[in-house]
């Protein structure tokens, strides 16, 4: 528990100080994605635990998430193809007719269209006459020709574009495909059917204007989706099988067994999808829900009170969890932790919800505005940077009375860097004017400070402390479009009021007068986690096969002799391993809808074992706990997310980071070990 609490600290902190280098770590989108790529990598972590806690090792992780990702999307290909085409061997124009390589059924009167053939062959063909591989067509071809198809289309009796529905004698189902082509045979839109009756059918998109005949594309769905899901489902569990039968009864080395799976799952993938890209494009919108979906959404400060209430029920729950076992007394100050985190977690979303932000940082502090002398001599044309935020600039020539005079005026768009003008030297500019300027500069009229907002502002309004110390509005409310990351707004600087003769103002703040929190949903691996880590948790503390798996753990020689089918043991560790590792591979190429043969899953194993010993794993066996699997999984995450979003860290060296938190994990459980060995034995000598 100690080491799980510990992990735990390491994780707010880790997660406070990301929140504070980068400003976009707390935004919806990234929070959601946070947690949705920590739920599925904590999926494969927990699995990953049960063959470490046994005192094993599974390296083929990543790439059983691979053969499993890649297998599913592969499994339920789609082609849409027309079912009457036939291949061309020649074309003779003169007699107007077709010889086919195959025999096909093209019935008189019906229409078709040349495919990659000559371009001039390109048109609709009526069909005079069929008798086996020869074909008569009408008008004839324009050129005799031995390459290309022949494919049927359908008239389009009727089109309805208000409805987007048409009627023609396809014999389309709902999910097919219809290319609409024009007269003269050209090929446009292709949409899909939604729905039909008899000859009429609904579409997703309305019949272009010129569309005269359809070209119909009939779906054609490699297995079905239970096949598919039973299929890979089976093929996990061979995986897991095979790996605890050479571990448990042939006595191979964990190691090389899960490093050759490693090559081999990875090789097979490449092998069978021949290296292209997996996915499952625009098909099963509702199977990939399963892991796209977000069930519910709450705004910030309702998430953070909840989040806050669910910790202090479960710190108060085990508190009486702990009374009811009549826990010694000094072990019952750890459910302390999670009651006063809950609490302050909880005061942060009462906060949030009551608080309204006024702005006072981000506003330049210059008394005047930037004034930049011309240089006089030179032939060319001078580049001089104008200072960030500059909105209107004028250049200005000085009379022998000593008057500024404007010459050019310039607006530009401000901006949060520098803005470079070219301006020509004195001596050009008195050239151009045919005056003799005594000087000349450039002169900001208006500059803009850009205040960065909180999430969710939707009014501001600018106010200005006078000389009495008072705050007053300057103008009206302005809206601010809806965003979900922090944004930049301008605001006239202090120095652009004051030469506006607006008073003798002190300073500038910015009020938030109405806000919408942002609202974050709950992505459906989270729940798909939260069963697995339940489950995963009972199994190994409240069932008799989870206490064997420690015990195996601990010493396989005393189980053995205890017992204990230590055998089975190893294998069911393997088994769940792999099923969870297939689960997570269905939802990785669920969640991206793409998946490359040669890299998907590239590495997870290493998130998997670095969340697994974080969270209190031993590599020597015999400990861990699932939820501090699912901490330690939470912590490489939001590592992850830091290198990511601070520039201050670079991205190159992710793996180093992770390489050494496992490193550094191993070392420290091996230290404590020693220490506890120790510590153990001076205790035994002095009694």
């Amino acid at each position: 528990m100690k080491k799980t609490l510990g992990i735990l600290g390491l994780l707010i902190v880790v997660f406070l100080a990301t929140a504070y280098m980068a400003e976009s770590f707390l935004t919806p989108f990234n929070l959601e994605n946070l947690i949705r790529r920590t739920s599925l990598f904590g999926i494969i972590s927990i699995g990953v635990a049960f063959v470490i806690i046994t005192g094993g090792i599974d390296l083929s992780i990543g790439s059983v998430v691979c053969l499993i990702g890649c297998g599913l999307p592969f499994l339920l290909h789609v082609d849409y193809n027309p079912n009457h085409q036939a291949t061309l061997a020649d074309i003779n124009a003169a007699k107007a007719s077709i010889t086919l390589k195959t025999t096909a059924n093209f019935p008189k009167g019906s229409y078709i269209r040349l495919f990659d053939s000559s371009t001039t062959n390109s048109g609709i063909y009526t069909v005079e006459n069929s008798q086996g591989t020869s074909i008569t067509i009408d008008p004839a071809p324009a050129n005799d020709d031995d390459r290309g198809s022949i494919v049927q289309v359908f008239p389009i009796e009727q089109s309805n574009k208000k409805n987007k529905s048409i009627t023609t004698p396809a014999g389309l189902n709902p999910r097919d495909q219809v290319t609409f082509i024009k007269a003269n045979g050209d090929v446009g839109l292709t949409t899909r059917v939604l729905n039909g009756k008899g000859n009429n059918y609904s579409l997703h998109e309305a019949a272009p204007d010129k569309a005269k005949y359809i070209l119909a594309l009939h779906r054609h769905q490699r297995t079905s989706v239970p096949v598919a899901l039973t299929l890979v489902f089976l093929f996990s569990l061979g995986i897991g099988l095979s790996h605890g039968f050479m571990v448990a009864k042939i006595k191979l080395q964990p190691f090389v067994v899960t490093l050759c799976g490693l090559l081999l799952y990875r090789g097979i993938t490449r092998g069978f999808t021949e290296d292209q890209t997996q996915g499952f494009q625009a098909e099963y919108p509702d199977l990939r829900l399963i892991a796209t979906a977000k069930l519910g959404e709450l705004d910030y400060a309702q998430a953070l009170i909840l989040f806050g209430g669910i910790t202090i029920a479960t710190g108060i729950g085990w508190l009486l969890w702990q009374s009811k076992k009549n826990t010694p007394t000094n072990e019952r100050r750890w459910p302390i932790i999670p009651i006063v985190l809950g609490v302050g977690i909880a005061l942060c979303g009462l906060y949030q919800a009551k608080h309204v932000p006024v702005i006072e940082e981000g506003f330049s502090e210059e008394q005047s505005l930037t004034s930049i002398k011309v240089p006089t001599d030179g032939n060319q044309t001078l580049a001089i940077d104008l200072p960030a935020g500059t909105r209107k600039f004028v250049l200005e020539g000085q009379e022998a009375s000593n008057k500024w005079i404007p010459l050019t005026q310039k607006e530009i768009e401000s901006s949060t860097s520098s803005y470079e003008t070219k301006v020509p030297p004195l001596k050009i500019i008195r050239e151009r004017t045919e005056k003799d300027w005594l000087a000349a500069r450039i002169r900001v009229l208006v500059r803009e400070d850009h205040v960065v907002l909180p999430l969710g502002a939707r009014t501001v309004l600018v106010e200005a402390r006078n000389a009495k110390g008072q705050w007053m509005p300057l103008g009206e409310p302005k809206a601010i479009a809806p965003h979900d990351k922090p944004v930049k707004h301008p605001v006239t600087s202090l120095a652009t009021l004051r030469a506006q003769q607006m008073g003798d103002l002190k300073a500038l703040r910015l009020k938030v007068t109405h806000r919408e929190l942002p609202r974050i949903g709950i992505p459906a691996p989270c729940l798909i986690l939260i069963v697995v880590a339940v489950a995963a948790g009972i199994f190994l503390n409240h069932t008799i096969y989870g206490r064997y798996l420690l015990a195996l753990g601990r010493n396989e020689e005393a189980a053995k002799y205890s017992g204990i089918n230590t055998d089975r043991m190893i294998i069911l560790a393997y088994v769940i391993c792999s099923l969870l590792a297939g689960l997570g591979g269905m939802l990785f190429v669920m969640d991206v809808n793409s998946a490359q043969p040669v890299d998907f899953g590239n590495f997870y194993e290493l998130y998997a074992i670095a969340a697994a010993v974080l969270g209190g794993c031993s590599l020597r066996g015999g400990e861990g706990t699932i939820l501090g699997v699912i901490i330690g999984a939470c912590l490489m995450r939001v590592l992850k997310n830091m290198i990511t979003l601070v520039d201050e860290i670079p991205t190159h060296i992710e793996y180093a980071i992770i390489g050494a938190v496992i490193l550094a994990g191993v070392t420290v459980d091996e230290l404590i070990k020693r220490y506890a060995a120790k510590r153990a034995a001076r205790q035994q000598d002095s009694v």
